[in-house]
């Protein structure tokens, strides 16, 4: 018995001093690009690209290109629709010029913004690449 526990400890010993090496801690992710890979001369059209294509961001949360929450639907030149008042309520409480309440909860506007500074920060890094 005592020599399996002396085993057992060693056998445990020996598998924690040799199980893992510095190149285990140090993982490099294969997927990710550095700043180094992509800013680039041969990249530099991908990045114009890649900048043009954020400001055509036309995602439901945060629209960049149609305004028509902002503009339209609050100027009453537009309806918001759906299925009632409960359907996107952000664009219902747009429509009613109603944002002065506290919990509103407005998750579109902060978003469009988040969008335009996404397409900004890519023009920024494309022309950064341009400009080298």
């Amino acid at each position: 018995m005592k020599r399996n526990k002396i085993l057992l400890i060693g056998v445990l010993v020996s598998f924690f001093l040799i199980s893992c090496d510095k190149d285990f801690l140090e993982y490099e992710p294969e997927g990710v690009l550095s700043n180094e890979n992509v800013a680039t001369a041969d990249n530099a059209e991908a990045l114009v690209v890649a900048a043009y294509a954020g400001i055509a961001n036309d995602e439901m949360i945060g629209p960049l290109t149609h305004q028509w929450v902002y503009g339209s639907v609050r100027s009453d030149d537009a309806y918001k629709g759906g299925g009632g008042r409960s359907d996107v309520d952000v664009v219902d409480r747009y429509e009613q010029y109603n944002l002065t309440i506290p919990d509103y909860g407005d998750w579109m506007a902060p978003r469009t913004w988040t969008n335009y500074y996404k397409a900004i920060s890519r023009a920024n890094f494309a022309l950064g690449v341009i400009n080298e």
